[in-house]
């Protein structure tokens, strides 16, 4: 499980939306946003949610969460081979 105290931390991130809600409601977008943004202080803290997590909220971000090159650096990182998610053409 995702620690709220540190969700609520990394949702500096997060420049949109309730930030209380987005913590309890989605914490993996929370999560993605500080993994795309923040700076390499900060990556202790994102480590202390576990490998696990962070392979999880690369699983189900949902296009716009990262961009590719943050993206490419957190597969590398933990060794996942995942597909960039894109938006759908109409």
């Amino acid at each position: 499980m995702l620690d709220e105290k540190t969700l609520k931390i990394l949702s500096r991130y997060v420049w949109f939306g309730d930030k209380e809600e987005l913590v309890k409601n989605e914490p993996f977008k929370v999560v993605a946003y500080a993994m795309r943004y923040a700076d390499l202080d900060v990556y202790p803290l994102l480590y202390s949610l576990g490998e696990e997590n962070l392979r999880e909220t690369l699983r189900v971000a949902l296009p716009g969460w990262f961009d590719k090159k943050s993206w490419n650096f957190w597969c590398i990182v933990l060794g996942v081979k995942f597909e960039f998610p894109k938006r759908s053409v109409r």
